[in-house]
């Protein structure tokens, strides 16, 4: 996805949930021409203090080769979606609990229209 500003890029990610930005284009957006670890360090900030956080980590935190091309997903960090990334990227014993409650909410749900189906074939 190609964005133009920090501003586009917010409201991006308001619409859809998550998006897929690739490191040329946080570049770009940011008003740099080069892509170096100085530069990952200041789009890492850029993102966060808007509000936004992204996975995998590794792209912009622990990358001493970053490439154009390397992509990230970008994500509001105080979204639902944020709260299970860093549930995964940053796991503690209560996020551990959080995981397990989202999997069995979906298992019951999963559960439930399997039911449903199975009434509506006459199975």
């Amino acid at each position: 996805m190609q964005v133009e500003t920090i501003n586009d890029l917010v409201k991006q990610v308001d619409e859809d949930g998550i998006c897929v930005v690739a490191l040329f284009d946080l570049r770009n957006m940011a008003g740099y021409s080069r892509l170096g670890t100085r530069v990952l360090a200041e789009l890492s900030q850029l993102l966060r203090d808007h509000g936004l956080g992204y996975f995998p980590a590794r792209v912009i935190d622990d990358n001493d080769a970053p490439r154009f091309s390397d992509e990230v997903r970008v994500y509001k960090q105080n979204s639902n979606i944020g709260t299970i990334v860093s549930a995964v990227q940053y796991p503690t014993e209560t996020k551990d609990d959080y995981l397990l409650e989202i999997a069995a909410s979906k298992e019951s749900v999963a559960a439930e229209t399997l039911e449903k189906i199975r009434a509506l074939v006459g199975d």
